[in-house]
C-alpha cells in the first residue's frame, strides 16, 4: 500500500490500467521493480498520486522506532549489509515510509510511519524464507512428456491431470523428483507446464562484496556490474538437472529463474546459455544500469535478496518506541499557527 505505480510491462499505467495481463507482469514503482502473477485486470485500488509536496511519516502520524545492536565489533561492511537486508525484508512487505540509517556504527535505527511493536519486532526477528524457481514446458507426445533429471522420468497427461510414479496429481499439486520440488502449473497447447525449485535460502552459501567478485564498470554509454555468489552442492545439481531440459534461445535459456522472497516474486534473471546442465557451486549475477548511481543500488538490491535469508551477524532489539500520532499532529498545528 502507498506504492506509486509508474509503468505496467513497460507501459505508462494511465494507459495500462484497463488492460488485461497474464502471467507474469513487472510493475515499476516507488519502491522498485516488482513482479505479480495474473490472469485478467490488476486486483488493486488505486488513486492520483498527490500533488502536494507534504509527505507526513513517524512524527506527524506516529508509528514504531527500532533501535538495533549489531555488536562492537562489528565492521562497518557488517552494519551496511545488515542495514540492507532488513531494508530488504521489510520493504518487501510494502510498508509506507520505512526509514533505516546506521548509528554510532554499531546500531542501526529504524523507523516505520503507521507501523506499531509486534508488526515491526515480528519483521526483524523473521528468518526470511528465499526461494528460486524456474519454470519448464515439456512436449507432450502421444499423451505423455519426459523429464530428464537423475534419470529420464515419464509424466503421463490425461485432460486436466497428470500421472508420475503411479500418482495423480491436478493443477496446483506439488511432487518431488530427484529431490526437487516441482508444481504443476497445467497444461497448454501440447505442454506440460511446471514450476521447478532449485535453491532455497540454505543453498545460499556466500554472497561475495569483495572488488574480485563484486564490481562496477564503465560499459559503452552505461554501467556493468556483476557479483559472485556461492551455492551448495546439492543446489547446484538441482539447477543443473533442471536446466538440461530447457532450450537455449541464442545466449540464454528459454526460462528465467525467478526469485521468491516470502512467497512473493521479488525479480526474475536471464539464464546464460554457458549454465545449462552444469554443476556449478559459484555462479556469477550480472546486470547492467544507464548510471552508476543505478548500478551500485540494482546491485546492492540483489545482493540483499539473496542473502534476505540470514543476516551476516546476529542482532539485537536494544530498544523499540511507539511514537504517539498527537504529537506529531500538535507539531503540525503549531507549525501552521507560527505560520499565519
Amino acid at each position: 500500500p502507498g506504492d506509486v505505480i509508474f509503468s505496467i510491462n513497460g507501459k505508462d499505467v494511465r494507459d495500462a490500467l484497463s488492460e488485461q495481463f497474464f502471467g507474469n507482469i513487472k510493475l515499476e514503482t516507488s519502491k522498485g521493480p516488482r513482479f505479480v502473477k495474473l490472469n485478467g485486470t490488476l486486483p488493486i485500488e488505486v488513486k492520483p498520486v498527490p500533488s502536494t509536496r507534504l509527505n507526513f511519516g513517524l512524527d506527524i502520524i506516529g508509528g514504531v522506532r527500532a533501535i538495533i545492536d549489531v555488536g562492537s565489533n562489528s565492521s562497518q561492511e557488517t552494519v551496511d549489509q545488515t542495514l540492507s537486508t532488513l531494508q530488504t525484508r521489510i520493504n518487501v512487505f510494502g510498508l509506507k515510509e520505512s526509514t533505516f540509517r546506521s548509528v554510532e556504527k554499531r546500531f542501526i535505527e529504524i523507523s516505520i510511519a503507521g507501523g506499531n511493536k509486534d508488526e515491526l519486532k515480528e519483521l526483524l526477528e523473521r528468518q526470511g524464507k528465499f526461494e528460486s524457481k524456474i519454470p519448464m514446458s515439456l512436449p507432450i507426445r502421444d499423451g505423455s512428456a519426459s523429464i530428464d533429471l537423475d534419470k529420464k522420468y515419464s509424466v503421463s497427461v490425461k485432460n486436466s491431470s497428470i500421472e508420475v510414479n503411479q500418482e495423480r496429481y491436478q493443477k496446483g499439486d506439488t511432487f518431488i523428483l530427484s529431490n526437487i520440488p516441482f508444481e504443476f502449473t497445467g497444461v497448454s497447447e501440447n505442454r506440460l507446464n511446471l514450476t521447478s525449485t532449485v535453491f532455497t535460502g540454505d543453498d545460499i552459501k556466500f554472497v561475495f562484496f569483495d572488488p574480485q567478485r563484486s564490481r562496477i564498470e564503465k560499459s559503452g554509454d552505461g554501467y556493468s556490474w556483476f557479483f559472485t555468489i556461492q551455492i551448495s552442492n546439492e543446489g547446484a545439481r538441482k539447477f543443473a538437472q533442471v536446466t538440461k531440459n530447457i532450450p537455449v534461445i541464442i545466449d540464454y535459456l528459454e526460462s528465467k529463474i525467478y526469485l521468491y522472497l516470502d512467497n512473493g516474486l521479488i525479480d526474475a534473471l536471464n539464464i546464460a546459455s554457458g549454465l545449462k546442465g552444469n554443476e556449478q557451486t559459484e555462479i556469477s549475477i550480472t546486470g547492467g544500469a544507464s548510471n552508476q548511481q543505478e548500478a551500485v543500488k540494482e546491485k546492492a538490491r540483489l545482493q540483499s535478496i539473496l542473502r534476505s535469508g540470514s543476516l551476516p551477524t546476529s542482532i539485537e532489539i536494544v530498544q523499540i518506541d511507539t511514537i504517539s500520532a498527537n504529537l506529531g499532529l500538535g507539531l503540525l498545528q503549531d507549525a501552521l499557527v507560527a505560520g499565519l
